[in-house]
């Protein structure tokens, strides 16, 4: 309940009527004296024109100024200040300019003189423009919210009627949280009876050392990981490709399985000649006409740094050479018109900008479906020898980098050299430790992440 003054008597007596309408003016955004006819006698404002034109009310029955609605509402309030009732209040809908409509929470008071009835109002359109931005929010959430039930509802009906069989694993249990029902169907099961085993419980014990291993390097990496495992139930081979993701602060584990079947001899052949080249220690693409890579070995992700394969098929091959000694497209083109190219220098670029000495080979490949180039790359920077030589390599490489002072920009000749300081040190630490690499990086005051990233940055992971 409101509280008023005790005293008005004692202290109010003597305030000029000046004084009182500053007061009122200041105190409310509209002021308004009605008559006992409810005829507008007096009237002040502080809301622009533009949205409520209060000096045009002068004179004007209070009822035109409102609306309809709220004709009733404001009879009523009139009606309590002239019966000397405590003061209400009441919100009031004015007619605005341009047939807009302006709210006001009035409160009426008698002046004391007769009939007429003060009122003393303020605007409410700040606070309706707030609680129609909250609405907006509020639909807003619900519409994402609705999207989101959507999209995993999609996700949902993607994942059970799949043809390949997926599980998601909890990346600290090694439990199966889910999984579809071809995986259910793969290992002959049931899909609740395999929700909450662990992984490696699926498959033969000699495979449990090989899976926990992959989990563990996946979980590092961040990089998928393709596996060979066999089932508990029949022996089957089993390819299982591994990939990491996170929701909501922890890791899981997204497994795609499929059968190894026994493929037939002819096609054995196929699938040992494109292992081949998967494996294969020269990097090697296949091209189309737009000269955008469409297949590529492990190798080449290598070289270029590249996550994997997925991130490197469909971009053009110049996107990963360097110089402009070579135009790579002059050579692709020549290639086509020839047949093929032999042992041609070049400098591979990788995704973060580390160049590497290369001889390309192109093979035109016509009769291809789709038509397409072959390029093998060899890395001949790897043909500087290790420190377990006598040190004759090592003045090679280095005279070779002095040959190409005024043919290589200085900054690229200092990088080669410290790369190649920085091979030979490693190399050297190793020879010294009898191939501890723990024992290494501690000689190298490197950390053994550290070291295990340059060996295989300089390909030494490989060679130990």
């Amino acid at each position: 309940m409101a509280t008023q003054f005790t005293q008005p008597d004692a202290h109010l007596t003597d305030v000029d009527p000046q004084t009182v309408g500053s007061f009122i003016t200041s105190a409310s955004d509209v002021a308004l004296v009605v008559d006992h006819e409810g005829i507008i006698r007096d009237a002040a404002s502080d809301i622009d024109r533009s949205r409520l034109d209060v000096a045009s009310w002068f004179g004007q029955p209070l009822d035109d100024v409102v609306t309809i609605e709220c004709q009733g509402k404001i009879k009523k309030l009139v009606k309590s200040a002239r019966g000397g009732q405590a003061p209400r209040s009441s919100e009031i809908n004015h007619l605005g300019v341009a047939g807009s409509t302006v709210p006001v929470q009035y409160t009426a008071v008698s002046t004391g003189n007769g009939q007429d009835v003060l009122l003393m109002g303020r605007d409410l359109s700040p606070m309706a423009a707030l609680q129609s931005r909250l609405v907006s929010a509020q639909q807003s959430m619900e519409q994402k919210y609705e999207e989101q039930r959507q999209s995993e509802a999609r996700y949902r009906m993607v994942f059970q009627t799949a043809a390949e069989a997926f599980m998601i694993v909890d990346g600290v249990s090694g439990q199966v949280r889910e999984l579809n029902p071809c995986a259910a169907e793969l290992f002959q099961s049931d899909v609740n009876a395999l929700i909450g085993r662990k992984l490696t419980r699926l498959f033969q014990k000699q495979d449990k050392p090989l899976i926990e291993q992959s989990l563990t390097t996946v979980a590092s990496s961040g990089e998928p990981l393709t596996l060979r495992a066999h089932s508990t139930d029949d022996g089957a081979a089993i390819e299982l490709k591994i990939d990491v993701f996170r929701s909501r602060g922890s890791s899981l584990f997204l497994l795609t399985a499929k059968p190894l079947e026994t493929d037939a001899p002819e096609e054995n052949q196929e699938a040992n000649l494109v292992k081949l080249l998967r494996l294969a220690s020269e990097a090697v693409v296949l091209i189309d006409d737009d000269n955008r890579i469409i297949w590529s070995n492990d190798s080449f992700v290598e070289l270029t740094q590249s996550s994997s394969a997925e991130r490197v098929n469909g971009r053009p091959l110049s996107d990963f050479f360097d110089g402009p000694d070579v135009n790579l497209d002059v050579m692709l083109s020549n290639a086509r018109q020839h047949g093929r190219l032999y042992m041609v220098p070049a400098t591979a670029r990788s995704s973060a900008g580390l160049k590497t000495d290369v001889e390309l080979s192109i093979v035109n490949m016509p009769n291809s479906k789709p038509a397409s180039l072959g390029v093998v790359m060899r890395n001949v920077s790897l043909r500087v020898s290790s420190v377990n030589g006598n040190g004759h390599d090592q003045l090679k490489s280095t005279e070779h980098l002095t040959e190409l002072i005024g043919k290589v920009p200085l900054k690229e000749l200092v990088k080669d050299s410290t790369d190649l300081i920085e091979r030979s040190c490693i190399e050297a630490a190793l020879k010294l430790t009898g191939n501890n690499r723990a024992l290494a990086a501690k000689v190298l005051g490197l950390s053994r992440q550290a070291l295990y990233t340059k060996l295989r940055r300089f390909g030494l992971a490989e060679e130990e």
